[in-house]
């Protein structure tokens, strides 16, 4: 039995199904919380990987997405303290949501940068 936490007001059952179309996957919950912070974690090792290799093209896009980057770096490092320990039951309903949000911004950028590398670098 699954107990569904609405972090935004709606109703449980829409909230659902409008976060599973948008990102392909389940809501975030106190059961699936740490493993989807370790793979937002594997996630941002990757698009690192992208960036450096992005870094020496001399597009002015490119700068942005540096930032952006270690912007998301900066927050996913923050979040680790929640989420590393693997205590869920000091997890909150903020957390939660930050997470989300979290997830959303990292696959937003795993697509900029995946769109950049395939404009910019060769073969």
């Amino acid at each position: 039995m699954f107990l569904w936490i609405s972090l935004d007001g709606e109703d449980a059952m829409q909230s659902k199904d409008k976060i599973e179309t948008t990102t392909g996957q389940a809501p975030v919950t106190l059961y699936n919380a740490v493993d989807r912070y370790n793979m937002l974690v594997r996630e941002m090792e990757g698009i690192e990987e992208n960036v450096e290799a992005l870094k020496d093209s001399a597009h002015p896009g490119v700068f942005d997405i540096h930032i952006h980057f270690s912007m998301l770096k900066t927050a996913a490092t923050g979040a680790a303290e929640k989420f590393e320990k693997g205590s869920i039951q000091k997890l909150s309903s903020k957390d939660l949501r930050m997470l989300k949000h979290l997830e959303h911004l990292v696959f937003e950028l795993r697509s900029i940068v995946k769109e950049a590398c395939s404009e910019l670098l060769p073969g």
